[in-house]
């Protein structure tokens, strides 16, 4: 089943370089180097309602976010 990133566009979280659009299953996307990239919506100061909120000052902060958690899957864990 897919997540909720799902609704969104992929170069929201990636970029695209041309040679991922022309061949998508040898050549992948960036991730985001940065776990900010993530807080930007998933903060708990700055999460919308509906959308997973933590604490980006306590939890993981030894990891980028997509380490423990696949967005492309519900549940993302």
């Amino acid at each position: 089943m897919a997540s909720y990133h799902a609704l969104i566009e992929c170069t929201v979280c990636h970029t695209t370089p041309e040679k991922h659009k022309i061949a998508p299953r040898t050549v992948s996307p960036t991730k985001p180097e940065k776990r900010e990239f993530c807080g930007k919506c998933h903060d708990k100061d700055k999460a919308k309602k509906g959308i997973p909120a933590v604490d980006m000052a306590t939890h993981g902060e030894k990891y980028v976010c997509w380490q423990c958690h696949y967005p492309h899957m519900l549940g993302g864990i």
